[in-house]
């Protein structure tokens, strides 16, 4: 039996370096042509660039290279690295964008779907509480907090709390009160 535990403790470990080693690789690849003048790809028009996201992601690599406090290729990078759900990663541009401007809006309201989507709710309902301090008539963070209380903290009074604020409110977006509604009287779902 205790033969049988370390086999299965040998392979997990096996697969967690083997994991290790291809994450390994593809970062120092990007690094690699990032740095690398010899693999520049040149960009001739917008149309080319937004067919290849990777050819983008290097462009503004280079740039974030020269100008490290770009907020806008910071943003840029944030943005793109989410689209290809690659939370951790977005989350160190947008990291990059809050060091800059600790207040900034976009960036708290990306980290906080970015630790949402990694199933760490309550990071998640910490940066929607900060933005929420920054800017109270926000209701989509309003929004979120309701339902990372409702379904994913189990506090099911604090999330009609922030339900009703979006109602008390009466943002001009229909499709998002008529949400509210069905959440407001909707039972949590197990």
């Amino acid at each position: 039996m205790s033969r049988a535990l370390n086999l299965i403790n040998v392979q997990k470990t096996v697969s967690l370096f083997g994991l290790g080693c291809l994450l390994l690789i593809f970062v120092s690849s990007l690094v690699y042509r990032v740095k690398s003048p010899s693999l520049t790809l040149v960009v001739h028009n917008k149309q080319e660039q937004a067919q290849n996201p990777m050819m983008e992601i290097v462009t503004l690599m280079q740039t974030l290279e020269k100008e490290p406090n770009n907020i806008q290729v910071l943003t840029s990078l944030g943005n793109r690295f989410m689209y290809m759900r690659a939370w951790e990663k977005a989350m160190d541009f947008w990291g990059r964008v809050l060091a800059i401007e600790p207040e900034n809006k976009m960036a708290l309201n990306q980290i906080g779907v970015c630790y949402f989507e990694l199933g760490k709710y309550p990071q998640a309902r910490d940066t929607f509480l900060k933005l929420i301090k920054i800017d109270n008539k926000n209701y989509r963070a309003y929004y979120n907090l309701a339902i990372i209380y409702k379904y994913y903290l189990d506090n099911k009074d604090e999330a009609k709390k922030y339900l009703q604020k979006i109602l008390d409110m009466r943002p001009d977006d229909k499709e998002l009160l008529e949400a509210v509604q069905r959440e407001m009287h909707s039972p949590k779902k197990d």
